[in-house]
């Protein structure tokens, strides 16, 4: 199953925690999803995808994970995201379809640009602490 993340889970750190294993870095790619921009979901600190003409978003394609931390991984996206296929393009495969999280319908976005350093910088380290104690938000 190829998953494509545009937010907190391109963080190979984040992944591994939250699947529940290591992954490979020969598992994961850089690709883009075109037509839509990555925004902060309004008052929150993770992302959401929003349609946007012209728009390009990079994120990473994963390869190979199991049943488990396929299913770890859509309990972690949790109610306000549900899984769709889109295609992404790869510099070694090309368009390739993939599965993705998009916010359901009524999840407001915020008009800011959310990027991934600036994640790090400003809520990794907390984000981490929460989800090693079990209180992800």
């Amino acid at each position: 199953m190829a998953l494509f993340f545009s937010g907190t889970l391109m963080d190979s750190r984040v992944l591994a925690r939250i699947a529940g294993e290591t992954v490979s870095p020969a598992c994961m790619e850089t690709a883009i999803i075109e037509g839509y921009r990555r925004v902060y979901v309004a008052g929150a600190w993770y992302p959401m995808l929003v349609a946007a003409a012209g728009g390009r978003v990079e994120g990473r394609l994963v390869h190979g994970l199991g049943r488990r931390a396929a299913d770890a991984i859509i309990r972690y996206e949790g109610r306000g995201y549900v899984q769709r296929q889109v295609t992404v393009k790869t510099a070694s495969l090309g368009p390739v379809p993939a599965w993705t999280f998009m916010a359901r319908s009524g999840v407001e976005a915020s008009a800011e640009e959310w990027r991934l350093d600036s994640w790090r910088r400003r809520h990794k380290r907390r984000y981490l602490r929460l989800t090693e104690a079990g209180l992800e938000e």
